[in-house]
This record gives structure tokens, sequence and C-alpha cells, in this order.
């Protein structure tokens, strides 16, 4: 809990230094992926609203992610990188963003049609589903941050590594998950942290809790390596 909780103090300390060009960031990020889609609300074009959605969002928000990364590397970030990753990434984050939603869709319709049979066995295979559904929902906040940090930006590969990274530490994982819901969530109701610093926050906290699950990772692979290297010494015992 400690380590989270130092994860978040820092991203808000992090936030507030860099407060001016995160709530510009923010502030794009928001009339990019819902200026248009909710204008087109207003119209009475749901459908269409929704499908601008999902073309608009994912791409400001790899931008973010792009920004967050740069952060949670202590380096300084400004508007232009913001515009940078949201061009770079566009393609790979609306791929990313549709496959998170598929998989959420399909693991949700599985819960939902063995919920209409009956029978005690109906409740553990709901209850894996939901398993599936709450892991999968954790990865995906750390999916975009591992993509940003790998030599060879392949989205498959990046769902692996985010995936075996959460298995390897889910108490840390589960817990920033936990904090990113509730700052999310406290920042709709307050309205003006949503709309200046919520998703830099989230983005960066993501990112962060990256970082230090890589480095926690590499430091037991080092660890493992001397010993191993101790281990085969000759006249070792």
């Amino acid at each position: 809990m400690g380590r989270a909780l130092r994860i978040y103090w820092w991203a808000l300390r992090n936030t507030y230094e860099e407060l001016f060009t995160l709530g510009l960031i923010n502030l794009a990020w928001w009339g990019i992926g819902f200026g248009l889609p909710i204008g087109v609300s207003y119209l009475g074009l749901q459908w269409l609203s929704v499908v601008l959605l999902l073309l608009l969002v994912p791409p400001p928000t790899a931008g973010v992610q792009y920004c967050a990364n740069r952060m949670a590397h202590d380096k300084p970030i400004s508007f232009g990188l913001f515009w940078e990753g949201t061009k770079k990434y566009a393609l790979k984050s609306l791929l990313l963003g549709w496959l998170g939603l598929l998989v959420s869709a399909i693991i949700v319709a599985n819960i939902i049609f063995y919920g209409g049979y009956e029978g005690s066995w109906t409740v553990w295979v709901q209850a894996l589903f939901f398993s599936m559904l709450l892991y999968w929902s954790v990865i995906q906040i750390y999916v975009f941050p591992m993509l940003l940090e790998m030599k060879e930006e392949k989205l498959l590969l990046a769902l692996r590594n985010a995936l075996f990274l959460v298995l390897s530490s889910p108490l840390l994982a589960l817990l920033l998950a936990i904090l990113l819901v509730a700052t999310a969530a406290l920042s709709l109701v307050l309205v003006l942290p949503a709309v200046f610093i919520m998703t830099g926050l989230v983005a960066l906290i993501a990112n962060r809790g990256l970082v230090e699950l890589l480095t926690a990772y590499r430091k037991r692979v080092e660890g493992s390596s001397e010993e191993s290297d101790t281990d085969d010494t000759p006249g070792s015992s």
C-alpha cells in the first residue's frame, strides 16, 4: 500500500509542477475527443456520436500518455509533445482502444449469457469471467505505457508484457487501479479537476507505476543473474 501511495503522491506533486502545461493538454484532450461527438449528439445522432467517440478519443489519449511517459522518467514536457504523440500513435491507439473494448464486450456478454442459466455452477463460471474482466481492465491501464517503453512497439507484445507485469505484482497493480478509478470519479464529481488535470494525472500515475514495476522486475532479474554467476564460479559452495 505504501508503494502505491508513494507513486500517487509523486504524480500529484509533478502534476502541480507542470500544472499549466497539463491543464492545456487536458483541455485539448476534451476538445478533440469529445467536442464534436457532443455537438453531434445534440442533433439527435447518437449513433454517429458513439462512432466519433471511438475514432476521436484514442489519438489524443495517446498524446497524453506520451507526455506522461516522459514525466515518469523525470523529463520535461511541452504542449508540442502532446501533438507529436497524438500524431505518432494515432493508429496504434485506435487499434489498442478498439481491441480493449472488443475483449471487454466479449467477457461481459459471457457473464450475461451464463447468468441466464440456473444452477450453482453458473455462479462459478460468472465469477471466472468477472475475474477475467478485472484483470483485463487493470492490464489496459499499463498497455500503452508499456508500448512506449518498448524498443519494438508491437501491440500484442505490449499486451503480453503488461499482462506479465500485472501477474508478477498483482497487489500493486490492483491498488494503483483503485487509486486511478477513485481519482477519475472524484475529478468528475468536482468538475474542475476533470477539466484541467484528470487525464494527465491518471496517465502519470499509470506510467510512473509501470516504470516502477519495470525497475523492480529488472532488479530481480539482475539479482538472479548475479546469484547464478556466483553459483557457477569454480570453488563456490
